[in-house]
């Protein structure tokens, strides 16, 4: 029998909401609605706890509509389905979903037995995927493991088809030994994982290989109660060596019996790394050996309220409060060494989480933020010791202020946040008064008095003065050109851009940039 799907429900009208959720026979096709939202941006957050087959959404809601979570769900490389809806017939809003990879687009009012064909023709897509492609469930099963290393709650595993066949296992961490940290880990860590992968087509262990970082992790079940996993790692070190000159090293968590263990496992596995140093002949640890030294190592206690504390003056953007608490606490970690730096570790990642999911809101936003894609869970992680996690979160702090500090949305009524909100977020997209005031079903006049009001710039003037602090931004990079800083914050032309550039700044791009 064919796996009930799953679906999510997105849209801003609660009757709508509502009557697709009770007016339609979802199990005449095997479905079930096991999730509704209010609109894009909650429907990440949905999207993110459920992993749903099939998303059904409308495209005009006030807070992230259906095009703008399209393109997010698209950068983070999301697979559901979607299924469009529309109380237009506008030919650019079907045009705008299919570029992002939709195939169905509903107008409404619907009918509940063409919504249930659609969904019918989903769900057949779904299954010829499946059938197309044997890895679909094993590659579904790495990102639900990897999000649980990575510190994600999910409360049924069966629910998402995850399904193993012992209670017991272990989390095994890989790493390669390679000092010289250059671009030259990718290919040294796909060779590793075609060892893996190689070795594990040997064995006959129920064993699933998840990428966290740059490092390989293995959650090795036991059978019949019994593991050897020795030999496994034999082999892959074995035939790793064939391909590379450079060491692995492994590290063993003691045994787990809930795979929401996963996370903690996880680190006492990462603890075992840490605990081969130099030249030790040993290449493999268990948490079990190095329990004894790793529960005489005081903890690192942040307590509820410090943290809060961090994030709230990080979030208003005060500076010298957020630097304060910093020292406060490092200076504490120091006085008070041993430290346990994955308690630490454990803090930050959490803190850095919540606060990039609360304020960052698209992989371009991030770009421009950080620099890269950042990855919290797995860049501190690689931080060795507490001072190299210090530096970690102060950079980080610092660029969250710059992004925060240029406007402080909080201040504003509700309406125009949301207008602020929207600019910040399509910055580099076409905006004009008339666009915003079509988007938010006001008159470009209201707009204008209010904008006005509560910003004292005119809108224009906003969306420069942001698309300018942008690339300002993007220019500390050395490695963009001018002609495509242009284009990423929103302007074709690059002449004009550099008109404006030196108006709003005083100098030009490359006087900037030098």
């Amino acid at each position: 029998m064919k796996r009930m799907k799953k679906i999510l429900i997105v849209d801003d009208d609660f009757i709508v909401r509502e009557g697709l959720v009770k007016t339609v026979d979802w199990s005449s096709i095997n479905c079930k609605v096991t999730g509704v939202a209010s609109n894009g941006r909650e429907a990440l957050t949905k999207i993110e706890e459920e992993m749903p087959d099939i998303i059904i959404t409308d495209i005009c809601m006030r807070e992230m509509n259906g095009l703008e979570l399209l393109h997010n769900l698209k950068l983070a490389g999301i697979s559901a389905k979607i299924i469009i809806l529309s109380g237009f017939n506008d030919f650019e809003y079907a045009k705008s979903a299919m570029e992002l990879g939709v195939k169905h687009y509903l107008l409404k009012p619907i009918e509940n037995k063409k919504l249930l064909e659609t969904v019918k023709s989903a769900c057949d897509e779904i299954d010829n995927d499946i059938k197309k492609s044997g890895f679909a469930e094993t590659v579904k099963h790495q990102m639900i493991l990897r999000g649980l290393l990575e510190g994600n709650s999910i409360q049924n595993f069966k629910d998402f088809g995850l399904v193993v066949p012992t209670e017991s296992f272990i989390v095994i961490s890989i790493k390669i030994m390679d000092e010289r940290e250059r671009e030259e880990n990718l290919v040294n860590t796909t060779m590793l994982l075609e060892s893996v992968e190689f070795c594990l087509g040997m064995d006959t262990h129920f064993t699933i290989p998840v990428l966290v970082g740059k490092d390989v992790v293995l959650i090795f079940f036991a059978k019949e109660g019994k593991f050897g996993e020795d030999k496994l790692l034999k082999r892959i070190k074995e035939h790793f060596a064939l391909k590379s000159k450079l060491k692995l090293i492994f590290g063993i968590s003691s045994v787990g019996a809930d795979l929401g263990q996963l996370r903690e496992l996880y680190q006492q596995s990462l603890m075992a790394l840490d605990s081969i140093k130099g030249n030790v002949p040993e290449e493999i640890h268990s948490y079990g050996k190095i329990r004894k030294d790793a529960e005489a190592i005081r903890p690192f206690l942040m307590t509820h309220e410090g943290k809060e504390k961090f994030i709230k003056a990080l979030m208003e953007g005060e500076s010298a409060e957020v630097h304060k608490i910093l020292n406060h606490f490092f200076e504490q970690i120091k006085e008070d060494s041993p430290v346990s730096l994955k308690n630490a570790q454990d803090a930050f990642i959490d803190i850095s989480v919540k606060i990039l999911r609360e304020n960052i809101y698209n992989v371009g936003e991030m770009l421009i933020t950080f620099g890269r894609k950042i990855q919290p869970a797995s860049e501190i992680i690689q931080n060795e010791t507490i001072s190299d996690l210090e530096d970690w979160i102060v950079e980080f702090s610092e660029k969250m202020l710059s992004h925060k500090n240029f406007v402080n949305v909080s201040q504003y009524d509700y309406q125009v946040k949301e207008i602020v909100l929207y600019i910040m977020r399509n910055f580099s997209s076409k905006l004009s008064v008339d666009f915003l005031a079509k988007q938010f079903f006001i008159s470009e006049g209201h707009l204008m008095r209010i904008f006005k009001k509560e910003t004292g710039m005119t809108v224009i003037e906003f969306i420069m003065e942001y698309r300018i602090y942008i690339a300002k931004e993007l220019l500390c990079f050395r490695k963009y050109r001018i002609n495509e800083i242009s284009n990423m914050v929103g302007y074709s032309d690059t002449k004009y851009f550099s008109k404006v550039f030196k108006t709003v700044v005083g100098c030009s791009p490359n006087v900037y940039k030098k």
